[in-house]
């Protein structure tokens, strides 16, 4: 059982047109439609930043939070993505350290901020300086290597 198949047929709008009875058409007037608005840039579209932390104004002492007793931190379970530039040796320590630990590497660099972070100002200071030092000499040495070759 077959159906037969309607014939199409196709306007081509280049062709001549051929000649038409004139239609009788009401005129109506329909306010125009809002044009849609435009999407806002991708800058608009991501979260805002959150604002920069406040000064500390209660007593709660430099480096630590206002946990319950007993508790180490307390956090709000609320995370973001971060992304830092690091040196490849950085990086290839943390993974053997952490592989070898069986630990998770997040965790692993959250408990090394949180560590760093509790130490007094001169502590986290040198450590800066340190770890600039080792920086700079790094890529003094890549620098020379690609000269030499």
């Amino acid at each position: 059982m077959s159906a037969a198949r309607p014939h199409l047929t196709l306007d081509d709008p280049l062709s001549t047109p051929v000649a038409t009875a004139p239609v009788a058409t009401v005129a109506t007037v329909d306010p125009p439609a809002p044009a849609p608005a435009p999407a806002p840039p991708v800058a608009q579209r991501r979260r805002p930043r959150p604002a920069a932390p406040r000064p500390r104004t209660d007593a709660t002492p430099q480096g630590t939070t206002s946990a319950p007793a007993g508790e180490w931190r307390d956090w709000s379970g609320a995370s973001r993505v971060a992304s830092f530039r690091l040196p490849d040796e950085i990086l290839i320590e943390l993974t053997e350290r952490t592989t070898r630990l069986g630990l998770p590497i997040g965790q692993t660099v959250l408990a090394a901020i949180t560590a760093l972070l509790d130490s007094d100002d001169e502590t986290l200071l040198a450590q800066i300086d340190r770890a600039a030092q080792a920086l700079t000499r790094g890529k003094r040495r890549a620098r020379q290597q690609r000269s030499t070759t």
